[in-house]
């Protein structure tokens, strides 16, 4: 069972102490406190405002994930962690390793909007969400295999702005879980997914901190430059506002046991020590 937990970024409004303080709470060679900490000295020669939203919802993000990683319930450690000891590193590709806290698999994502964090005892998972835009032109050559395309072409053009978020947050989701990221000897359209069906996608109205949305998971053979299918699992929700969000979870496995739990938490709980 895949759980996630999914904060509003929007909804923290930190005072400039506040931020810098929630900042200081990672460990000093944390890559992500070191990029905020550089963005604000660049804001502050330049006369930007700070934090921007980027900003805010990278560092809860991180947040997020050490919450998980030095939670009370965990065994991994020998001693309970807190988040200003818990160094995380970072693979090539941008991937937190956390094993060294605690067993499972992780994966982290965020937009201006939201922040999430994925967890699943077993399975090599990527997570990812992507807002829904309305622009009338999208680039689905660069991110659609010729199959894809095809299949996508025969839909309406009034669906075409969430099909492209559907296929970008599952894309981004399988190169989580693989370990991999975009470059010359693999791009989006490399990646062949099927079946990719928007009444899979599960509606979310109550955003609410401590409100529990589950929804099934569904088969999805994957295939990486034309080669053989392997079948996987994933579970893709819809959260509301102004735009809507998209936001997936890909397993590397073929069960489809048990459902995917999206748990909404409060900054303040993601920032709580």
């Amino acid at each position: 069972m895949a759980k996630l937990l999914v904060a509003d970024a929007e909804a923290w409004g930190p005072t400039p102490e506040e931020f810098s303080g929630a900042t200081e709470q990672l460990h000093k060679e944390d890559q992500v406190r070191r990029a905020v900490e550089s963005a604000g000295l660049l804001s502050k020669r330049n006369g930007s405002p700070f934090p921007t939203p980027e900003n805010k919802a990278r560092l809860l993000a991180r947040h997020l994930l050490l919450r998980e990683l030095t939670s009370p319930n965990n065994t991994q450690a020998e001693r309970r962690t807190c988040k200003r000891e818990a160094y995380i590193p970072i693979s090539a590709y941008g991937k937190p390793l956390t094993a060294a806290y605690r067993n499972g698999n992780f994966s982290v994502t965020h937009v201006a909007k939201w922040v999430c964090c994925a967890r699943s005892p077993t399975a090599s998972l990527g997570v990812d969400v992507a807002p829904v835009h309305s622009q009338d032109t999208l680039p689905f050559s660069l991110l659609l295999s010729p199959n894809e395309l095809t299949r996508a072409e025969s839909l309406p053009r009034s669906k075409w702005p969430t099909l492209f978020a559907l296929f970008w947050t599952l894309k981004e989701g399988v190169l989580k879980a693989l370990g991999l990221g975009i470059s010359r000897k693999l791009q989006m359209h490399d990646i062949c997914l099927d079946p990719v069906k928007l009444e899979n996608v599960s509606v979310v109205s109550d955003i609410e901190p401590g409100s529990i949305h589950t929804a099934p998971k569904h088969r999805l053979m994957v295939s990486l430059h034309g080669n053989k299918m392997q079948a996987w699992s994933c579970s893709s929700f819809m959260l509301p506002g102004d735009p809507p969000h998209i936001l997936s979870v890909v397993l590397w496995e073929e069960a489809l046991e048990g459902a995917t739990e999206v748990l909404f938490v409060s900054p303040h709980e993601a920032l709580q020590n």
